[in-house]
């Protein structure tokens, strides 16, 4: 978290500087990290900092999009509680609107709330969506969470990949084969969830 001046502050500060205040009780903080590791400045296979999940820092395998989430609130939030219910970031948009009363109509997300309170183990919501466009080329990774099961597809037009993740979060067995009712239910979803960028185009994309 910057400081005035563009100076660092610590974790440590930021949550002694609540406590100083006395805010603690209405103050939600939350850290996660960006992104699985990455995959160059640092011996990747000396750290092995994702484990056993595969794929790194822009990726849509879990090593690229599996990170930590610690959230604390004084009061509200059980000290020590984990749930295995996935989020996403662009989730934050909704739960900051609904703490404030103010929830925004145009949003992708849900909000936290239920499960940061204690009211809800699961969020209502059919699926997670990730997209995210090549660097240096005219294509785009895709992936859809639905309970158990993800689909990947490693660029527009390539085949989907399915993974069941409660028994194999190391996505090593791919389902594609065999669940085809799941491979159409997720290509469905891409389809609709996708919309063509005039800043991220698509090769052989109509633009809208």
């Amino acid at each position: 978290m910057p400081a005035p001046g563009n100076k660092a502050i610590s974790q440590g500060q930021l949550l002694n500087s609540v406590d100083s205040l006395g805010i603690a009780k209405n103050t939600l903080i939350v850290s996660m990290s960006n992104n699985g590791q990455r995959h160059f400045y640092h011996d990747v296979p000396f750290f092995n900092s994702n484990g056993p999940f595969r794929g790194m820092k822009r990726d849509l395998f879990e090593g690229g999009i599996r990170v930590p989430f610690i959230a604390q609130w004084e009061g509200v939030i059980e000290a020590g509680k984990v749930s295995a219910e996935p989020v996403a970031y662009y989730d934050f948009m909704a739960t900051a609107g609904e703490l404030v009363e103010n929830t925004p109509q145009r949003t992708d997300g849900t909000s936290w709330v239920p499960l940061l309170t204690g009211k809800a183990d699961t969020l209502a919501r059919d699926y997670l969506y990730w997209e995210f466009p090549y660097m240096d080329q005219p294509n785009a990774k895709f992936a859809v969470r639905m309970g158990k099961w993800k689909g990947v597809k490693e660029w527009m037009g390539g085949p989907l990949q399915i993974y069941n993740l409660e028994e194999d979060p190391e996505e090593l067995y791919n389902w594609h084969y065999e669940r085809a009712d799941l491979v159409e239910e997720f290509e469905a979803i891409i389809r609709k969830e996708h919309k063509p960028s005039p800043f991220w185009p698509i090769m052989g994309e109509k633009k809208r």
